[in-house]
């Protein structure tokens, strides 16, 4: 197992692809710096520049797609799947294998993401105050975001287990993590117009436990004191972290299951 996910990782971090989107987040960090460098009016900062980062949270979902496609890279539909399993390979191992391979590599990626910017960040810019309130904003909107994200790879690896075709995974994918309270909201507006008084009240009270919704809201953890220029830590809500992880297992495992009792009956060509 452990050669497997090896052999998954070193297959992933060896394709140009994975390089050319961290060369993109790179260069959008890039253009950050440059932005909080060049600001005169002495607003911006190291604990500013940190409380930043939990207003693009969005963009793991996005990540955790990408990397899914990289590692998958549609095998059941080339074939290569087929190689795998007559290998000697079990089904749960190339399923787990590919699965944790997607997690570690996303994982890595995040790190050195958050190196990249928070590392110049911290020299480039004044870091006389706010620091540690600012950190640990961050740190709880990451610890939030985490079950999101990994929710997410495990949902579109499933997908991608469940059917050949790729833009069903990538729409169905975006749908749900993506665009799921905007599809809840326009649901709502419609049903409003008839006699679905208690559906739109069902309907609005589950968009909390969405994982946009829940995205949307991890931005609001850390606030910032415009006067004193320095995040004030608001009272972090143990209730928003807890729905956070509720939610990220229920996107792992019942997808999970569901894939993988459904690739066990499937016959690979």
């Amino acid at each position: 197992m452990f050669n497997y996910l090896s052999a998954e990782v070193y297959k992933v971090v060896r394709r140009p692809a994975l390089w050319g989107w961290l060369a993109a987040i790179f260069a959008g960090e890039v253009l950050l710096l440059y932005i909080a460098c060049s600001d005169q009016s002495g607003l911006m900062n190291f604990a500013q520049g940190v409380i930043f980062v939990p207003r693009l949270l969005m963009i793991g979902f996005l990540a955790a797609f990408l990397i899914c496609d990289l590692v998958y890279s549609n095998q059941a539909k080339t074939g290569t799947l087929k190689n795998e399993v007559a290998f000697g390979l079990t089904r749960l191992q190339i399923y787990l294998g590919k699965l944790c391979s997607m997690w570690v590599v996303s994982l890595a990626a995040v790190v050195v993401v958050l190196a990249l910017y928070l590392i110049p960040c911290y020299l480039l810019l004044d870091h006389s105050a706010g620091v540690i309130e600012a950190m640990w904003g961050l740190g709880a909107s990451l610890l939030a975001a985490l079950p999101l994200w990994l929710g997410a790879q495990a949902t579109c690896c499933a997908l991608c287990f469940a059917t050949r075709s790729e833009g069903l995974v990538w729409t169905l994918s975006i749908g749900i993590f993506l665009g799921g309270s905007t599809i809840v909201s326009i649901a709502v507006t419609l049903l409003g117009l008839g006699p679905f008084g208690p559906l739109c009240e069902f309907l609005v009270h589950m968009s909390n436990w969405l994982p946009d919704s829940l995205c949307q809201v991890l931005h609001l953890i850390p606030t910032f004191n415009w006067e004193g220029k320095y995040p004030e830590l608001v009272s972090i809500s143990v209730d928003i972290i807890q729905r956070c992880w509720i939610v990220g297992a229920f996107w792992v495992f019942v997808p999970t299951f569901l894939s993988l009792s459904n690739f066990y009956r499937k016959e690979i060509h």
